[in-house]
């Protein structure tokens, strides 16, 4: 069985503007476990373990998706506290684009899997001792960038003691 989602991984300018804001929430009063640069993605869903077969048949269906999709912008602009201000659980990167939207909605209705709106994650937050300072030093945050994405990829999800590691299965070019 293999531990497994769809996501698309971000430009290099994405990643080094994410790893600026990644030092700031590492100096804010909280205990978070900060997302390594590269692991750093936009999850379009979550898939769950998966056979051998039920990977030939994902990427059957991804296949069919790309084939009728294009490439497309998405704007990151601003900092998101998931599930909301009072209960911060996540600290990502706002990822708005209505291609992309549509592109996690087609995978979810014909590959399966769980799905949330588009987010860059940066930090999934574990306590935190000064919540409005913490609130005040993450709304600063200025961050407003355009990235094309020209591909998305079945990712296969390993649990480890340091972290996960994510390891492309199959890369799905877009026109």
């Amino acid at each position: 069985m293999v531990r497994c989602f769809v996501a698309i991984f971000p430009e290099e300018k994405i990643i080094e503007k994410s790893m600026e804001i990644l030092k700031l929430i590492d100096t804010l009063p909280m205990k978070v476990k900060l997302v390594e640069p590269e692991n750093l993605h936009i999850s379009l869903s979550f898939l769950g373990e998966k056979s051998e077969r039920q990977i030939r048949e994902i990427i059957d269906k991804l296949e069919i998706i790309s084939r009728n999709f294009h490439s497309f912008e998405v704007e990151f602009n601003g900092i998101e506290l998931i599930p909301n201000k009072s209960f911060i659980r996540v600290i990502a990167v706002k990822a708005e684009s209505i291609d992309g939207e549509t592109l996690r909605n087609k995978i979810v209705k014909f590959v399966g899997g769980s799905s949330h709106p588009l987010h860059l994650t940066l930090a999934r937050v574990k306590n935190i001792s000064n919540k409005p300072k913490v609130i005040d030093s993450l709304s600063k945050i200025n961050i407003s960038e355009k990235s094309t994405v020209n591909s998305f990829y079945l990712v296969k999800s390993q649990l480890m003691r340091s972290g996960p590691i994510y390891t492309p299965i199959k890369e799905f070019k877009l026109d």
